[in-house]
């Protein structure tokens, strides 16, 4: 708040009178890093599919670049719903009908966020040395013998498995499988 009445010129109670706190300054803050339609991957000569991909990996990438974006998700992205309505547009005019194609774009979204917010939080357990990695190579390893974890063993998950960007593919793999299963979707 200091750094911003100093940079604003104002006194840091004219500048709390008028927005309210740090939670609320951050929500400004998270609002002018947002990404705005017109920076979209476009779908034209794309499929709803790779369009869909396309804008999840835009998204993820905003929200890694402006971590704030994470808290402040739905009311800094869209908070005018001008997205949701553009994204919407796109997808029925692939074919969707507009209700499918609204939840998809919700979906995705929802999904991005969880997704980036668990990016973070993984890095900063893996600063401390608690990654995901290294409790389930341990879990492994104190399992040796007892049987309890043998489905887990057999799925022989190198450490190339926990990378981001790899898990996030697959991730999305699974949500626009599942969107293409919806009824509205289309064939």
């Amino acid at each position: 708040m200091r750094a911003v009445a100093d940079e604003l010129a104002v006194d840091m109670t004219t500048l709390y009178r008028h927005v309210g706190g740090v939670d609320a300054l951050r929500q400004i803050g998270a609002r002018l890093a947002a990404p705005t339609v017109k920076d979209w991957p476009s779908p034209e000569g794309e499929t709803w599919q790779s369009w869909l991909a396309e804008l999840a990996r835009y998204y993820r990438g905003a929200l890694r670049d402006n971590p704030d974006l994470i808290e402040f998700a739905h009311s800094a992205l869209d908070p005018d719903f001008q997205r949701l309505e553009h994204a919407t547009r796109i997808l029925v005019g692939f074919g969707f009908e507009p209700r499918t194609a609204g939840f998809a774009h919700g979906f995705v979204i929802n999904q991005v966020v969880g997704y980036v917010h668990q990016e973070h939080r993984e890095a900063e357990l893996s600063a401390q040395g608690r990654s995901a990695v290294a409790r389930y190579v341990q879990a492994l390893e104190s399992d040796r013998g007892v049987g309890r974890l043998a489905t887990l063993k057999s799925l022989a998950l190198a450490t190339a498995d926990f990378e981001p960007d790899a898990a996030f593919e697959r991730f999305l793999r699974y949500a626009i499988d599942g969107i293409a299963a919806q009824p509205g979707a289309p064939a």
